[in-house]
């Protein structure tokens, strides 16, 4: 066990969501059902309609760059800018530091309560961007198509690697205060259920895990 000696029982998760089949169904309906909304108001201008080919066909193909659900290089630089600066307010803005809720296995872990701080620094870049001319202030609406694309595929790939860096490597986090007995607790024919459900439950761990 890469030379941790901790004694524990491995317990595995009860089902939920409707167990494999149900977060199977709900991992690809969620999405879709998002994309039929938006494309509600794009391609039908808000009248109800079936999600036929001809409507897909619309809302990927035939819509402006951006307000098609085609990801453009546009969003992703669009969303992972946003990401970034996020993830150094959540560094390096200061805040007060309190313990969380208590976990499973009985610790409490700390967390910086800088939440408003970087939502109103947000907004001040934002705004001056804005009143500088250096940023449209109708740039979400027009690449809100390729931004839900970029989205969905961050959220994949991310809860991929949380499956497999946090799921099937879990011996490496046994003596890491976050750790829980119910981690990669896996079966193949359960893959569905355990990528959709999870395994890091820590932000923090999930920074620990980004920064290895």
């Amino acid at each position: 066990m890469n030379g941790h000696s901790k004694d524990f029982a491995r317990v595995p998760r009860p089902y939920e969501f409707g167990g494999n089949i149900g977060t199977g169904f709900w991992t690809f309906f969620i999405p879709a059902a998002v994309y039929y909304s938006y494309g509600l108001n794009v391609v039908s201008k808000g009248e109800p309609t079936l999600p036929d080919s001809g409507f897909w066909k619309k809302l990927i193909w035939e819509l402006p760059d951006g307000i098609s659900i085609q990801p453009t290089s546009k969003g992703a630089l669009i969303l992972f800018t946003w990401i970034f600066v996020q993830l150094v307010f959540q560094q390096f803005m200061p805040g007060k530091m309190e313990k969380g809720v208590v976990l499973k296995n009985g610790n409490r872990l700390h967390y910086k309560l800088n939440g408003w701080r970087s939502w109103c620094a947000t907004w001040v870049i934002v705004c001056a961007a804005v009143a500088s001319g250096h940023l449209d202030p109708t740039i979400l609406f027009k690449n809100f198509g390729s931004l839900m694309t970029w989205a969905v595929i961050f959220s994949y790939l991310l809860a991929l690697y949380l499956y497999v860096h946090f799921g099937l490597l879990w011996r490496r986090w046994v003596d890491s205060p976050e750790f829980e007995v119910d981690w990669g607790v896996f079966k193949l024919s359960d893959f569905f259920h355990d990528y959709f459900i999870g395994t890091a439950q820590s932000s923090n761990l999930a920074l620990l895990g980004l920064s290895r």
